[in-house]
């Protein structure tokens, strides 16, 4: 079977290749161009907050007073 779009697979992965292999020759100047393209992500921070501490004492114990509910033994 014949593929109709000979090289065009194969041109985007040997440029894709080319440019992100290492070269000992390259400018070493502090120019990061890998990290230009990268974005925060917009729910970054969202999420990082610092988790609940854990209390040993006070934890499992239910005292009923967090209850929303009305008894129905109210007279």
């Amino acid at each position: 079977m014949i593929d109709k779009k000979p090289n065009s697979k194969n041109n985007s992965v040997k440029k894709k290749s080319d440019n992100t292999s290492p070269d000992e020759n390259a400018d070493k100047t502090g120019t990061d161009t890998d990290s230009d393209n990268t974005k925060i992500a917009p729910h970054r921070g969202k999420f990082d907050k610092p988790k609940r501490e854990y209390n040993p004492d006070t934890t499992g114990i239910d005292t009923g007073a967090d209850k929303t509910t009305p008894s129905n033994n109210i007279q």
